[in-house]
């Protein structure tokens, strides 16, 4: 049965000193974990193979990456993902959007824009697991850089 799953982080990926919750919920839910040692060295990873950008770039990107990494395992059971609002407006959603894309196109070519939405989900499952994981400092995995690294198929 497909499922429509929302997506929340316990704190924003640009909160460099704290880790992160990453989590699906609402049928199926998923989680993983990534420590904030772990962010920052994917941050400066991805300086290197995009050097002078913006910050925006890094922190879409990975925010990107994370919710690849999250949904991944679970395509076939996802009919349509709702993405917290934690990074408002039309340019910073696009761009998360479009590289959430990139990377999913790699597990379904079909996928289109209209699987991916953004909206607020204070008070769902999603934000209530979010919250505990983030508080117990436990979830379903941790995500390391070389898990990160492995998606461009190569280590820097």
């Amino acid at each position: 049965m497909p499922h429509t799953v929302r997506i929340d982080l316990s704190a924003k990926v640009e909160q460099w000193s704290k880790n992160t919750a990453v989590v699906f919920s609402d049928g199926i839910t998923g989680s993983f974990l990534i420590n904030s040692r772990t962010k920052r060295e994917v941050r400066e990873w991805l300086k290197v193979r995009y050097p002078n950008r913006k910050p925006a770039f890094y922190l879409y990107l990975l925010f990107a990456l994370l919710i690849y990494l999250l949904v991944r395992p679970h395509l076939e059971e996802i009919e349509y993902i709702i993405i917290d609002k934690d990074y408002p407006g039309e340019e910073s959603e696009k761009e998360i959007k479009s590289w959430l894309l990139h990377f999913l196109h790699r597990e379904n070519p079909a996928l289109r824009g209209s699987f991916i939405s953004f909206q607020e989900v204070r008070g769902s499952g999603a934000d209530r697991l979010a919250r505990s994981i983030f508080e117990k400092g436990e979830a379903e995995r941790r995500i390391a850089l070389s898990e990160i690294q492995a998606v461009w198929g190569k280590k820097k």
